[in-house]
């Protein structure tokens, strides 16, 4: 899926968010992905920090695609 710079700042905004929220205690936070919206926890945080780095990836111009994600819940 190829996305703009402008749109995985706004994901990049949402998934930093969302391990935010993990960190300081919250159970499960939901991030859209991909146009789908998938739930993370403590468990599955790894997942979630692979996504904010490809999402930094494609704004630093290292990447020109997102990759599907692919996550285990």
């Amino acid at each position: 899926m190829n996305i703009s710079k402008a749109t995985a700042q706004i994901y990049l905004a949402e998934a930093q968010k969302a391990l935010h929220n993990l960190n300081i205690g919250r159970a499960v936070v939901s991030v859209n992905v991909d146009g789908n919206s998938t739930q993370f926890n403590a468990a599955n945080i790894g997942q979630l920090r692979a996504y904010i780095q490809r999402l930094e990836n494609i704004i630093s111009g290292q990447s020109a695609r997102l990759r599907p994600a692919r996550f285990e819940i």
